[in-house]
């Protein structure tokens, strides 16, 4: 067999079987392993391709790049320089508290999303190596080694290897609920469908990391990897512009309120002081300890616990939620 390259244009769902056949080069006998072997080097193992693990050191340091908490680290500095030592302990807490529960919360949601990675059936059943006279055997390879043109066996409760075009369906049907949201199982047909439909609706194809329900089936593989339609979406939510959620946006806006609302306000306590015959440190420290006392230590932490109620609440109806903010 030649070496066929898929192209991202072919409209599977739009092609009959023997036409998907002739386009990948491949029979429902399958491909020989030595085919098989020339496709993976063509087209790569069949893997998402992951995102650097954040580490616990960025996730912590994460937490103190809210504005809010510049504020509160300003104030302790303040507190240091005038001898208020209790109020800057308070601070310190405060600041180490909010930054404790917005750590335990992400870092629970990182470990959630390895989880789920690791959930990917590691091997699946293909046809392979079919003799000339006699009937085919399935056998077992790793999933990372499925190529375009494997022949594969849909069985109830067996995970979809990759995207396929289906062939064989006896009563199939397939919970695609992790990719389109559709909340039954979908009945899976051979026939061909019109060309501009989308995922949900195209019902004689197989998608990767979606589930057999009932039934069996057999299908020929046609994308793998980031090609997949799955491949798709964490391709585009890598490449998604990461801009600032609403509370994100809040949060420093009330920030530089307080900021400009605090140096206004100590501007004019100093002015009225050295006006009423005050000396110019005895002012200031007083400008100074005025200005810590009108910071809301409390807010951050109360904004994180919020947050982090919203993420438990979340988390109960199976949401993961990578970073508070995005509550």
């Amino acid at each position: 067999m030649e070496n066929t390259p898929v192209t991202q244009e072919t409209v599977w769902h739009n092609l009959s079987v023997e036409e998907v056949f002739k386009q990948l080069n491949t029979s429902e006998r399958g491909l020989t392993n030595a085919e098989a072997e020339k496709r993976l080097q063509l087209y790569g193992p069949n893997e998402l391709e992951e995102e650097k693990k954040t580490s616990k050191l960025t996730l912590l340091g994460r937490q103190l790049k809210s504005p809010l908490v510049g504020v509160l680290l300003a104030a302790a500095l303040i507190s240091l320089f005038v001898e208020k030592y209790t109020d800057m302990a308070v601070i310190l807490v405060v600041i180490a508290l909010n930054a404790a529960i917005g750590f335990f919360q992400e870092y629970k949601a990182e470990a959630a999303l390895q989880a789920l990675k690791t959930m990917a059936a590691p091997e699946a059943e293909v046809i392979r190596d079919c003799p000339e006279t006699g009937g085919c055997i399935e056998m077992r390879v790793k999933t990372r080694e499925i190529v375009p043109g494997d022949v594969i066996d849909l069985d109830a409760g067996a995970k979809v290897p990759a995207d396929a075009r289906i062939f064989e369906a006896v009563n199939l049907e397939i919970d695609e609920s992790m990719l389109t949201g559709e909340s039954t199982p979908v009945k899976k047909i051979v026939s061909v469908l019109q060309k501009n439909l989308p995922v949900a609706d195209r019902t004689n194809m197989a998608f990767s990391g979606t589930l057999v329900a009932s039934g069996r089936g057999k299908a020929v593989v046609v994308a793998t990897g980031m090609r997949t339609e799955i491949g798709k979406i964490a391709k585009l939510i890598k490449e998604t512009e990461k801009a600032e959620t609403p509370i994100q946006k809040q949060t420093a806006d009330l920030s530089k309120k307080l900021g400009l609302l605090a140096l206004s306000a100590s501007g004019l306590i100093l002015i009225i002081s050295l006006l009423r015959g005050f000396e110019f440190l005895e002012a200031f420290l007083f400008v100074l300890a005025a200005a810590v006392s009108a910071i809301p230590e409390g807010l951050p932490v109360v904004i994180t616990i919020t947050l982090a109620i919203g993420v438990h609440r979340m988390a109960k109806r199976n949401a993961i939620i990578r970073k508070l903010q995005a509550v």
